[in-house]
């Protein structure tokens, strides 16, 4: 049984530890994407401080982020956010797959836009956090945030953007060489073919048991994970993202944002991380030494998910002491502006007499 959210439909029971929503794919009606929402254990029901959007990487779901996200939510008493992409968790839709390069870009488009419509009125900040693929797709979507010429085929109103995170975002793969050069050219043959993602469990963390729960996932696609349609379409994608002068739409824009990247992360190269940086040098970089793909789950976890934290409080605060200064200068002008006024008036009375 399902009730009208908007336009999700909200499901009555609890998905990842919170309550779950499903709204159609804006560029395919016929997938439902699988929508959570986190909000602080404290809020009695009220309105949040902030809303954070979360995308996860590839094959996985958002229910692996659902401990941090919980924790983001708590300590920044935010509403976050998260969905499971087409093909992935709990959304329908072939498993990772996909037939145009920029229908991944399209889904969160889609999602925030829902989203937003939830806080019509409160005039709430959003931010934006991405991981792996989904940092790829955050990347994306913040140069349509700030050019609309960047992804020039969209027009689907979104809210701007306060800050946002990138944690090893996939700009650039270091997988293996033939399944690069094998995808563009099987999925022109056989689009549906199904690719091996070479994932090992000990690429995403030193800990074994992080890349043993994974596998163990069933809502986890894991094996001959990706279609060769989905290798093409993702690669190319990768290339506009990354292109010099989408990225200088991110520079120009000043929009602050924080990329972390492990220095021994062997499934997206740190040189991905330095590209970003490179093109957009406001960023706010922070190499991780001896630390894998999902830093989240490394011996650095707590103190980077907290120097995450600290960008989102720091940029709020940077927004307030702003607002105040702007209140202020206001104030300060209306003052002179009326003590100018009472002395013109004096001056025409002194001159009437």
């Amino acid at each position: 049984m399902t009730s009208s959210f908007g336009n999700f439909a909200e499901e009555t029971r609890e998905m990842y530890g919170c309550k779950s929503f499903t709204c159609a794919a804006k560029s395919d009606p016929t997938i439902q994407l699988r929508v959570a929402r986190w909000q602080p254990t404290s809020s009695n029901g009220n309105s949040p401080a902030g809303v954070l959007i979360l995308v996860h990487g590839l094959s996985e779901h958002s229910g692996r982020w659902a401990q941090r996200a919980q924790w983001f939510s708590n300590e920044l008493e935010f509403d976050v956010w998260s969905y499971d992409h087409r093909g992935h968790g709990l959304s329908t839709g072939a498993r990772t797959h996909m037939t145009e390069p920029t229908q991944l870009l399209d889904d969160l488009i889609g999602v925030v836009n829902l989203v937003h419509a939830q806080y019509e009125g409160k005039d709430l900040p959003f931010f934006m956090f991405g991981h792996s693929l989904g940092g790829l797709i955050v990347t994306a979507f913040m140069e349509y945030v700030v050019d609309r010429n960047t992804w020039p085929h969209i027009n689907i109103p979104v809210p701007n953007i306060k800050a946002y995170v990138l944690s090893a975002p996939a700009l650039v793969t270091d997988q293996v060489w033939i399944l690069q050069k094998l995808a563009p050219l099987a999925a022109a043959i056989a689009p549906n073919m199904r690719l091996s993602s070479a994932i090992k469990g000990s690429q995403l963390a030193a800990d074994p048991a992080v890349g043993t729960t994974y596998f163990a996932d069933p809502l986890v696609t894991n094996t001959l994970a990706i279609t060769s349609s989905f290798g093409k379409n993702v690669l190319t994608f990768m290339a506009l993202t990354r292109s010099e002068a989408n990225l200088a739409a991110l520079e120009k824009s000043k929009v602050p944002v924080m990329i972390y990247h492990g220095e021994h992360d062997t499934l997206v190269p740190i040189r991905a991380s330095e590209m970003f940086v490179k093109n957009v040098p406001h960023a706010k970089f922070v190499p991780l030494p001896e630390t894998r793909h999902e830093a989240h789950f490394e011996k650095v976890a707590n103190q980077i998910m907290k120097e995450v934290v600290d960008f989102y409080k720091s940029v709020m605060g940077s927004e307030a002491a702003a607002a105040t200064l702007s209140t202020s200068t206001a104030t300060k002008t209306k003052n002179v502006k009326t003590k100018a006024e009472g002395k013109e008036e004096e001056e025409l009375e002194s001159a009437e007499e």
